[in-house]
């Protein structure tokens, strides 16, 4: 297998002009896209139809050069992003792409890319340890998907987790169930918590009677160097990417990790860029 990764700007939620062009010309084709991560200007919480107006417009262009309904490639290729770009950023997104192609040098390996989906979430489980186990089966899913055969050549993994709306908590009710919040902010924040645990346990950073729903937002000890985790109401899956080094994935791209303590550790930037083999310290 072959990776391919394009960042690519966008003017507004709804322009993927630029991933348009990209398949157009040639540089990627549709059918090898499998994952998107970005970054909208939206406000990050329950009420940004960013995220939402992306993914449809995403979907739709999809559809039209691979002949599936929109409403089918949404449940095919994660679609992961996050709103808030104030002064910080430009909004942005990453095209992850899988190809053909040999396995890597005896010796060597090069990134590898790995998605999967959950079933959907019940409104009751989100926050509590069903939604982490859940979520946990789902990243391991994404790994052997990646073929990635050892769990320390996991670099990243990137969840997106649903969280209880009004109109789940009203269905949760009605079946006699009980959510763990009705307020959708704090059920993001839950969520959000879940899906950290989940990437912990998958990659053996948690032990499966290392905690219990009352450690979600509570037990601060316990944490994945590895997991970004997003939440939000577009969504009723927990959708995963996973990216790591393979040997049998070949291509010049490798990927690598380094926990930031705060954001303005520039030493685990320097110390991640050498673990991929560029100088990027002082006087480099």
């Amino acid at each position: 297998m072959h990776a391919s990764v394009f960042r690519l700007s966008m003017a507004h939620p709804g322009d993927l002009s630029a991933l348009a062009q990209l398949i157009a010309d040639g540089a990627t084709r549709a059918e090898d896209i499998v994952a998107i991560i970005g970054k909208t200007e939206g406000n990050g919480g329950v009420n940004d139809f960013t995220r939402g107006y992306f993914t449809q417009t995403l979907m739709a262009l999809l559809a039209g050069h691979l002949g599936k309904p929109a409403t089918q490639l949404i449940h095919e290729i994660p679609c992961v992003l996050s709103g808030g770009t104030e002064g910080v950023m430009s909004p942005h997104y990453l095209v992850f792409c899988r190809s053909a192609g040999d396995a890597a040098p005896a010796g060597k390996s090069a990134l590898a890319i790995g998605t999967a989906f959950s079933t959907p979430v019940a409104p009751e489980d989100i926050g509590r340890r069903a939604h982490v186990e859940s979520v946990a089966l789902a990243v391991a899913e994404a790994i052997k998907n990646a073929r990635i055969d050892n769990l320390d050549d996991v670099h990243f993994v990137q969840v997106k987790c649903p969280c209880v709306t009004v109109a789940r908590a009203q269905a949760a009710a009605s079946a006699g169930k009980t959510v763990l919040t009705s307020d959708s902010n704090k059920s993001m924040a839950f969520a959000r918590a879940a899906g950290t645990f989940g990437v912990a346990l998958a990659l053996g950073e948690l032990k499966p009677d290392g905690f219990d729903d009352s450690s979600l937002l509570s037990d601060f000890s316990i944490l994945s160097s590895r997991a970004s985790i997003s939440s939000g109401v577009e969504v009723e899956s927990n959708e995963v990417i996973v990216l790591g080094n393979s040997p049998h994935w070949s291509g010049p791209l490798r990927v690598a990790h380094r926990p930031m303590n705060d954001a303005l550790d520039i030493g685990a930037v320097v110390n991640v860029l050498a673990d991929l083999g560029i100088a990027a310290g002082q006087g480099a």
